[in-house]
């Protein structure tokens, strides 16, 4: 078995030897994002050792943001910042997305050349939360 290093070598792999090991799962998934909430370790002490991971579906925060115009029309806003926390997502046609873990949250929207709005939110487990909302010119 060979892996390749980032400059392109091919390195024959030999094992890894004997050892405990702490490594980095990130958030992973496409319809649903998960998230290991604790650093897993791996101890080897032989042959066939594995590495169980506890994933967890996270919630999501989905909506539309409208934008209000000067002649009282509202139209689907895209680049809007949309902040959760550290998370932070943008809209694009009005459409955005946020998959955040367990927790009460302020939700900022924010675009310039309109007023930034500001909702609270409280996602438990996986739920699917829709919060929509209109920004108004400055």
């Amino acid at each position: 078995f060979f892996y390749v290093t980032a400059s392109g070598h091919r390195v024959k792999d030999y094992g890894i030897p004997a050892g405990t090991y702490t490594f980095k799962v990130r958030d992973f998934g496409a319809e649903w994002r998960y998230r290991v909430r604790h650093q897993p370790t791996l101890k080897l002490e032989s042959s066939g050792s594995a590495v169980h991971l506890v994933a967890y579906r996270m919630g999501r925060i989905f909506g539309k943001v409208w934008g209000m115009t000067l002649d009282n029309t509202l139209i689907p806003l895209s680049w809007v910042k949309v902040t959760a926390g550290s998370e932070i997502g943008f809209s694009m046609d009005g459409n955005y997305t946020l998959d955040i873990d367990d927790g009460t949250y302020q939700l900022i929207f924010s675009l310039p050349g309109y007023s930034e709005e500001i909702i609270n939110c409280t996602v438990a487990g996986s739920d699917k939360i829709e919060r929509d909302i209109t920004l108004n010119p400055i």
